[in-house]
């Protein structure tokens, strides 16, 4: 009696890989072009093979999320003062949307009480326990934080998409005007500034809440 066929392995490929080639696509060409076949074929696979390692599209654009997520800075620095954190967490995490405008979308929308953006929060808010920051005001901070920074990589991302594509649908001239003079508004400096008043606005919510604590003595 002959044997079952053992499934031919390949060596290449993992979660991680899939995940980077699906990337590469949606960077290049738009989150509308990714599809398990356009990825198997980048890969030198069938379709079927990817279904061993990942179960369908959705789990595919989760882990394009994860993917992103890897590269922001979350790294301790030990004696590193809350703002600083804020600063280098979130610079890091507007470097990520620059190096891919077309797919920073899918990290603005993805379920923020689930994997991976839950692990991502918890990693920023270990490195604020570090600096005594209680977890109600960690919340606090980084719901205004993440409001300010998505809102505003959601913009350039949509100058990004509108450059792509130009604007001869902008008829009026005030709105062609209007449109010329938005991305000086979205510039890495302009996200320095805003990112400098939602830290001066924290700082005194902190006060507020008595935080730093005072001494005793």
């Amino acid at each position: 009696m002959s044997k079952a066929p053992v499934p031919r392995r390949h060596l290449h490929l993992s979660r991680a890989a899939i995940a980077k080639a699906a990337l590469e696509i949606v960077d290049s060409d738009g989150l509308e072009a990714l599809n398990l076949r356009g990825v198997a074929a980048s890969l030198g696979v069938g379709t079927m093979t990817l279904y061993r390692y990942v179960p369908d599209r959705d789990s595919l654009l989760n882990d394009i999320v994860g993917l992103l997520l890897s590269e922001v800075d979350t790294t301790e620095k030990p004696g590193e003062q809350w703002d600083e954190t804020i600063r280098r967490v979130t610079r890091s995490v507007h470097q990520m949307g620059l190096r891919h405008p077309l797919a920073y979308g899918l990290v603005a929308l993805a379920p923020e009480d689930q994997s991976p953006v839950l692990e991502h929060a918890r990693r920023i808010e270990e490195l604020h326990a570090a600096q005594q920051i209680p977890e109600e005001l960690f919340i606090k901070m980084w719901s205004v934080v993440d409001a300010f920074s998505t809102g505003f990589m959601l913009l350039e991302a949509k100058a990004h998409t509108g450059s792509r594509s130009g604007d001869a649908g902008l008829r009026d001239p005030e709105t062609a005007s209007l449109a010329a003079h938005l991305p000086e508004a979205q510039t890495s400096a302009a996200f320095d500034e805003g990112l400098e008043v939602v830290i001066a606005g924290l700082r005194l919510t902190l006060m507020a809440h008595d935080w730093p604590p005072r001494s005793s003595g």
